[in-house]
């Protein structure tokens, strides 16, 4: 009557959780915090995000570089154009 079968899911990962952050998008977040290596901790919705050259308590527009499971690394970009020339190819200062 009953199968013996376990369930089968379409995701190789069911309990992955999707980021709220992408890849080469900006964000305005708050450095919260500082992290044990140096860089500055940020959160979207819970989300850890990394900003190297930051203090806590400064508030930054940022560009997610690289999107894990359960953190994001990020930079700051500088928001005013005509500074654009200052920043490296990715649009990090």
């Amino acid at each position: 009557m009953f199968s013996s079968k376990k369930p089968i899911f379409n995701n190789n990962n069911a309990n992955e959780v999707k980021a709220p952050v992408s890849e080469g998008k900006t964000y305005t977040v708050k450095i919260e915090n500082i992290a044990e290596k140096g860089d500055g901790i940020a959160r979207i919705e819970g989300y850890v995000i990394f900003v190297p050259d930051t203090a806590a308590g400064e508030e930054v527009t940022v560009r997610i570089q690289r999107v894990l499971p359960k953190y994001a690394f990020a930079c700051v970009v500088d928001e005013w154009s005509f500074l654009s020339f200052l920043s490296g190819p990715d649009g990090c200062l």
